[in-house]
């Protein structure tokens, strides 16, 4: 019992984490305002480093792939209103654009994390027990 109520403390963990990093950093760089492309650059590699510590971190304390939707869900709260008022608006691939690529990034570097993170506890590689 106690390591199912470790394994949801977890991913209670990761949930939150999501949602400060959806937040304070994607709606964040959604609102911000960025004059320059150099700028945009530098939140989308923030954004991704951020999301990457964070799927390296909570799959290699939880040791399982399933952490990845309790991190990136809040990303996806977060972009899905803009992504949708985006493409209903009189530029869908302008206004759409930007929001769908937070989301695309978030999602990506949190799948790089977790693979990261699952090669480093060591649950990828190791072959099986015989049967």
């Amino acid at each position: 019992m106690v390591g199912r109520l470790a394994r949801w403390a977890g991913y209670a963990g990761a949930l939150l984490m999501g949602c400060v990093a959806a937040v304070f950093l994607v709606l964040n760089s959604l609102f911000s305002d960025v004059f320059s492309v150099t700028e945009r650059f530098e939140t989308f590699v923030v954004v991704a480093l951020v999301y990457v510590v964070l799927g390296m971190a909570f799959s290699f304390l939880l040791a399982s792939p399933r952490v990845l939707p309790w991190i990136i869900a809040p990303a996806a709260v977060v972009c899905l209103p803009f992504l949708i008022a985006g493409l209903l608006g009189p530029a869908p691939l302008v206004e759409g654009s930007l929001p769908l690529a937070y989301l695309l990034i978030s999602l990506g570097s949190t799948y790089i994390g977790v693979s990261v993170g699952l090669v480093a506890a060591g649950r990828v590689g190791r072959t099986p027990p015989p049967r």
